[in-house]
């Protein structure tokens, strides 16, 4: 069974086995970040069957660690990021890409045009978004109920 424990600053993935001597633990990976090349360090230096990367990502999250997203997370951002662009995929790519994903069904495929553009966009985006948000609700006008307060 591996865990995480946290050394000040930085962070410590564990695995603890039952010697004759008594229980030991030895550590896998040391970590200021959790990233799937620590993940992947951990697990192949673990001797234990029950090996889990989803229990050890959870207690780090747990524990207050950073959690770097995973490769494929940010490699599927950056993707949407360019189709919302208007850059188009290799049909053969796009082919593949279709298949492994599947079909969203009709409620998700309505909505994906608009969910694109924001997955893709940048944190300066997302942040002028919410200002001109704001902006937007602070020009409507204030009910008549609300007013008498």
């Amino acid at each position: 069974m591996a865990f995480v424990v946290q050394k000040g600053e930085r962070y410590e993935i564990r695995e603890s086995r039952l010697t004759e001597r008594g229980p030991r633990a030895t550590t896998l990976a040391t970590f200021r970040v959790l990233s799937d090349e620590v993940m992947g360090k951990a697990a192949a230096r673990s001797t234990s069957p029950s090996f889990s990367e989803a229990a050890v990502r959870a207690r780090a999250i747990e524990l207050g660690a950073p959690v770097a997203a995973p490769a494929a997370h940010t490699a599927a951002q950056v993707l949407l990021g360019e189709l919302s662009r208007g850059r188009r995929l290799a049909p053969a790519v796009e082919a593949l890409l279709r298949s492994e994903l599947g079909d969203p069904g009709p409620k998700v495929r309505d909505t994906l045009p608009e969910m694109v553009r924001w997955i893709g966009a940048t944190d300066e985006d997302r942040g002028l978004a919410l200002g001109d948000l704001l902006g937007l609700t602070d020009a409507l006008p204030v009910p008549k109920k609300a007013q008498r307060g």
